[in-house]
């Protein structure tokens, strides 16, 4: 793991993954809409589990975000980049604190997906991807200090 290869992932992540969980929100089915409801509800139960359970269900919830737009490169290029996440997802929740945090975030997130609140999903989706690559970045800095 270094900080190099975590701001490209992130980098990347910022670039696709809002817009497109944006535009997915306000064309999903309601079918789409239960399965990416029940991807949150499996992160939460995941929650009392392994981190590496935590960190597959964070996959799959995000790419649940994605999903209904119909966009399949898109679909396949946020799912790659939270599969290269999965590892430092573990490494950020390690922190006490910080998986009741993510909660509270994905909470936020599937309640404005949910909404199809395009605009707030957006901002919240980008401060939740900046808020852990500075997390990270801030890990990273402390152990190499």
């Amino acid at each position: 793991m270094s900080t190099g290869e975590v701001d490209e992932i992130y980098a990347l992540r910022l670039c696709i993954e809002p817009a497109a969980a944006a535009y997915a929100c306000g064309v999903a089915s309601e079918q789409d809409r239960e399965k990416a409801l029940a991807a949150f509800e499996a992160l939460d139960r995941a929650a009392n589990d392994s981190l590496g359970d935590v960190a597959v269900r964070n996959r799959d919830f995000h790419t649940a975000l994605v999903r209904p737009g119909g966009r399949l490169l898109t679909t396949q290029m946020v799912e790659r980049l939270s599969i290269l996440s999965e590892r430092y997802v573990v490494a950020h929740l390690k922190p006490a604190g910080r998986n009741a945090r993510a909660h509270v975030e994905h909470k936020k997130l599937i309640d404005s997906w949910m909404a199809r609140d395009a605009r707030q999903l957006e901002t919240l989706l980008k401060e939740h991807i900046e808020g852990t690559l500075y997390d990270l970045r801030a890990q990273f800095a402390a152990t190499a200090g």
